[in-house]
Formats: C-alpha cells, structure tokens, sequence
C-alpha cells in the first residue's frame, strides 16, 4: 500500500568557496552560540541578512516565507524577475517571496491544495518540513525503507512518516542520535536552527563531492502487517464502510472522511490510555497551536478554588480580556448565558475560545458585584514564563513561573533567568504549580541548567528496551551557588515532574508544595500528511534514581497545604514558604 510520495527534482546547486570567516558580524551570535559557524559561514556567502539593530535573533521561530528564501538562496537560486503569480491566496504577487513559492511549486517541493488554498508565510516550520524541504532541493537521496527498520532516535521508533527523514538524517550526519537522541520532527525550526541544517548538509555534500543532484522520483511502499489486511475484523471494518456510503438513507450527510477519522478515533480510544488521542485535520492545528500558546480567545489562565468555581488567575497583558477590564480573581458564573456549575474545564475553556473577531459575554463575580462583561476574540500569543506573583518577592531572591513547556519556553526561560542572575540573587524559586507539562525537550533545556553534564535526566521504558536522557551541556556555575527552591501541587504534571524529579534525586533544589499530579507516560506526536495528528503513549518516564511516579506523583520535601486565604488570593502559603527557606540558608 502505498502511503508516502517522496518527489525530487534535478537542479544545479550553486557551491561556494569562501572561507570561514573567525567571527561573526551579528552582534547577538557569539562564538558561544550553538549555531555560530553555521551563521557565519551563511553570512560571508550573503545568503542571510539580519536586521537593522545589527543581529540576527537566531533564536527566533523562522517562517515558511523566509525559510524558502533561504534554502533556496542556499542552493543558488536567484529570482529575475519582481512578479511572480502562485495560486495561493495569501501570496501577492509582488511579495518578496512570491519567487521562491512559485519555484517551489514548480519542482514540487510544496503542493497546491484547492480545498486549503492559503501558503501561510507566517506559519513556523517544523523539523521535519525543514529537512524534507532541504533534501528535495539539495539532491539528498532519501532512504526509502520499509517499516521494519529502526533508527536511534528515541522518539521516532518505527515510525513510517518520519522514519526516511530519520534514517537519512543519520546516514549524512545531519543529526547523530548519539549527541541528540531525540529528532523532535515537530519542533518547530528557529532562524539559527535552519542555518545550521543547510550548513550540515553543506559539510554532508563536500565529503559525498556533490555539487550536481541525481533527482528521480519514487515511491516508497510500506508493507502492512498482511494478518491485519486479510483479518475477518479488517474485512467487517471495510464491508461496514461500504455499506454507510452505498445504503445509508440520507446521502448528503455522509462525509467519508468523517467516517475514517472517526474510526481512527475509535480505534485509539479502545486503548483506554487517557493520553492517548487522535486528532482530525480540523482540530490538530488548534491542538498544537495550544500546546505552543497560540491561539484564538481572550487571554486569560483559569483555576477551579475550593468551591468548584471557575476564576482568573492571570490576565495576559495587552489582551483583549485586559482591555475589556477582566481582571484576576473575576470568578466566571456564565459564559454566553450558559452556568459554568457544571462545565468541565476543557468545556469551559471551549466555550471562551472562538474565531478572533466574535464576541463572547462573561458573567463574573467580583467581590460580590455580579456584571457582564463583553470580550472580542483576538489572535492570542501566550507567553509561558512569567515572574508575576500574587505576594511581593524579595529583591533579592529570583522569581521565575512556567505555565506550561511550549516552543518557546526554553527562551522564554534563558531569557528571564539571565536577566534574574544579573541582579545576583541570593536564591532561586522556580514555580511549576499548575503546570500540566508540554515538550519535553523544553523541560530538558532548562534542567540542564540546574545540573551537570552527563548526569542522568530521565529514564524511559519503552516498549522493548530502556533508555536514558543525559544532560548535554554544562550548568550554569551561578545556579550550583545558590539554593533553589520549586514549587509545585497537585495540578503539576509530566514535563513539570520531570524537573522537579531529577533536581530532587541530584539534590539540586528543594521542593515545596503539594503532592504532585502523577503523570507518568511519555506520548509521542505523530502529523500525517492529511494535517491530522496521533497523540500515543510510548513509555513510562522514570525519575533518574529510578522511582516511578506515575499515577502517584512525587513526594515534596517540605509539604505546605493551601489554606483558604491562599484560594481568595490574599495570601500564598508555599510560596511564603520557599521564600523562608531561603531566608535560611
């Protein structure tokens, strides 16, 4: 059965000879920087700008728009012409990128879609589009393998989307699963990250000496598992089918598409794994997008208090909720008319999301005061760390909160704490209450800064083996210094208990707070070419001494219980607590 389409093309790639030049232009890629020769090299070809302060941010999100220029840029290409038309909506021709979508188009390397006819030049680019891209115009061949090879990437396994990526990301060096176990083909590319994937495949193309590209076109066929093809149950599931679309009465509201993803859904949920999901093309993108802190709504965070009732607990600054005059501790009895009483959080959450430009009409208690107020939908870009707390911190000691581990929250993260250590504190306190966790590679970034190199992060059990993440980088010497405190509850999850996990078997901080969610598994995001995505539990995560805490949750070492002053926000028990450890020591 034939799933994937891999299509190259042949084109010349223009290969330079400058030399590497010792340092770079950017005033913000030091020689310290991750991506530096990759930068360097790129900008002595003048094949990358950066801007007009004097940087090049290379640890912003790259869009699909200047992705394209730069790949292409990259494998010399050079547009002649101002106007180039594309049939895509949202690409005027006139655009500077207008060239390179159209050229895109034309060795199809991206595809015109009628029913989804929008390119999307501001959208982020995955790893794995990136290198998808990157190979197609570059001449990489791709490994065309069946399914019951493996790779070393913890995170891909058998995986038949990603698997030839993965496969010939190892076999050219591109990446090496010994120094970066997990691909993360999901993660979306920064401008430092893109440059380094063309700089490695630059390094990939002087050893193979390719400087012209044998391109073809193959199919890659995947052998399914023959019992299931030629099982009874199969052969039920396909006369079922057959049976909806040629004999159910009311034809027009048959959509064949509906009926398979939501057997696929089906199929998912008879796992009986809570985290474990499927997600349609129509939800997928609202799924990730919210994972990442971006999406359509108001700009509020909720918590349930000791009532069961739904109240604010954070209002994004220039929000829409913040300019209608939400404020925090505004406890939500309706939303459009509807009681909140009995709403489930993802329900609640549903109701106040919509498309940017609708409104929706909250009915809040304010102290006692019962009002309505109007809220209009916007874009919502939610930051996920933030150093705002209900009581005042000390000057002196750091105060940094993660809501959630998104794309950007490894930067988010360096970002405040540098800023933090600026000002050398006498002690850090690190809030993961209320985190229900995220990218895992996000949560890894910031351990690393917390302990030493080489030392264990985490173990997993996967289905057939156990594997270990290692701390990569150094530490910070300033962060070894001082006493570090973090603080969770019973709403910190996954990503979060991974933290506070390892930091409390290398005894690297304290933590304070409440028995925590329990959270155990690890899934793996799987998107398929359709835009729909496979949410799937791929192992258990354990603690680097080995301790399981998966429907248990993790032991503080100093337990410190909310009281009811803590629920009307006029107090913060654990967190007046931590700030007296460190008092102390």
């Amino acid at each position: 059965m034939k799933i994937l389409k891999i299509i190259q093309l042949t084109i010349i790639l223009g290969l330079f000879s400058t030399p590497f030049s010792a340092s770079a232009y950017f005033s913000d890629v030091p020689k310290s920087h991750p991506n530096f020769e990759a930068i360097t090299e790129l900008e002595n070809e003048l094949l990358v700008k950066g801007y007009q302060d004097g940087t090049f941010r290379p640890d912003e999100l790259i869009n699909k728009a200047a992705f394209h220029k730069l790949v292409f840029n990259h494998a010399g290409y050079k547009p002649v012409e101002n106007f180039y038309e594309t049939p895509f909506l949202d690409v005027n021709s006139g655009a500077w990128y207008s060239a390179y979508v159209k050229k895109a188009l034309e060795l199809n390397i991206i595809k015109f879609n009628p029913d989804l006819p929008k390119f999307l030049p501001q959208q982020p680019v995955s790893r794995y589009d990136g290198l998808k891209t990157i190979y197609s115009l570059h001449g990489v061949p791709v490994q065309l393998i069946p399914n019951s090879s493996q790779t070393a990437f913890i995170d891909i396994s058998n995986n038949p989307n990603f698997l030839p990526i993965a496969k010939t990301a190892e076999s050219t060096g591109i990446f090496i699963a010994e120094e970066q176990p997990y691909l993360l083909p999901l993660r979306n590319l920064t401008r430092g990250e893109a440059a380094e994937l063309l700089y490695k495949v630059r390094q990939y193309q002087k050893l193979t000496n390719t400087s012209t590209a044998e391109i073809f076109v193959e199919n890659s066929e995947y052998e399914y598992d023959a019992d299931l093809l030629d099982s009874e149950e199969f052969a039920v599931f396909a006369d079922v089918y057959k049976t909806i679309k040629d004999r159910y009465y009311e034809d027009e509201e048959i959509n064949e598409s509906d009926l398979i993803y939501g057997a696929i859904d089906g199929m998912v949920d008879s796992i009986g794994d809570p985290y474990s999901n499927f997600e349609s093309p129509s939800t997928s993108e609202e799924f990730t997008n919210d994972l990442n802190g971006n999406y359509e709504g108001i700009g509020v965070m909720l918590d349930q208090n000791d009532q069961d009732q739904y109240y604010i607990i954070y209002v994004l600054m220039d929000s829409p909720a913040e300019e209608s005059g939400l404020a925090e501790g505004d406890i939500i009895l309706e939303i459009d008319g509807k009681k909140t009483d009995d709403l489930t959080s993802a329900e609640v959450t549903t109701l106040i999301k919509g498309p940017k430009g609708t409104d929706v009409v909250l009915t809040i208690n304010r102290e006692g005061t019962i009002k309505e107020i109007t809220v209009t939908r916007n874009s919502i870009t939610f930051d996920t760390v933030f150093d705002k707390s209900i009581i005042e911190v000390p000057q002196d000691i750091a105060y940094i909160s993660i809501f959630k581990f998104g794309e950007t929250t490894a930067s988010e993260f360096n970002e405040m704490l540098n800023e933090k250590l600026e000002q050398n504190p006498k002690g850090l306190i690190l809030d993961l209450r209320d985190n229900p966790g995220g990218y895992l590679d996000s949560a890894y970034t910031i351990l690393e800064k917390f302990i030493e190199k080489d030392l264990v992060m985490t173990q997993f059990k996967l289905k057939d083996r156990t594997a270990k993440e290692f701390a990569m980088k150094n530490s910070l010497s300033a962060l070894q210094e001082i006493p570090v405190v973090v603080l969770v509850n019973d709403l910190s999850a996954s990503a979060a208990e991974v933290i506070a996990a390892a930091l409390q078997d290398h005894q690297k901080a304290t933590i304070i707070g409440t028995q925590t969610f329990g959270k155990g598994t690890v899934q793996e995001l799987t998107l398929y070419h359709d835009g729909s995505l496979l949410k799937l539990s791929i192992a258990k995560w354990l603690s680097p001494k080995g301790h399981d805490y998966n429907l248990i949750g993790l032991t503080p070492d100093i337990i410190v219980e909310p009281s009811e002053s803590d629920f009307n926000f006029e107090t913060d028990s654990q967190l007046e607590k931590a700030i007296q450890h460190i008092n102390q020591n």
